[in-house]
């Protein structure tokens, strides 16, 4: 019976030391609503991955994005995903902007200063 005992303790102490071990691991979650309304934003490589999912997120919030990308076809491809995932389209911008290229750069920063 000391056995059984044991073996169910181990488990316990096991289990309880993989949850504290995984949330660690995980870390912190931000989920405070926090709005944008009013706030403008500049996004890099705003239609794929972090770049996309970082527009939605700020658009969604209230902001006008900036969404600067190197293609218009891919930043139109975006937007119309955005769109359909709730986003408003009146309030994403696309601009073309290669960071690679200063004339670019200048030409991005002129036209937003607009």
């Amino acid at each position: 019976m000391f056995d059984c005992n044991c073996t169910y303790l181990a488990i316990a102490i096991g289990a309880i030391g993989l949850y504290f071990v995984r949330k660690y691991f995980k870390g912190s979650q931000f989920t405070e609503h926090v709005s944008a309304r009013g706030k403008v934003a500049v996004v890099t490589g705003g239609n794929t991955g972090i770049g996309l999912e970082t527009v939605k997120e700020l658009n969604l919030r209230g902001a006008k994005v900036y969404m600067l990308c190197r293609s218009e076809q891919r930043a139109a491809d975006a937007k119309t995903e955005l769109v359909k995932g709730g986003c408003d389209a009146t309030r994403l911008i696309y601009v073309n902007c290669d960071l690679g290229s200063k004339d670019s750069v200048r030409k991005c920063a002129a036209k937003m200063s607009q």
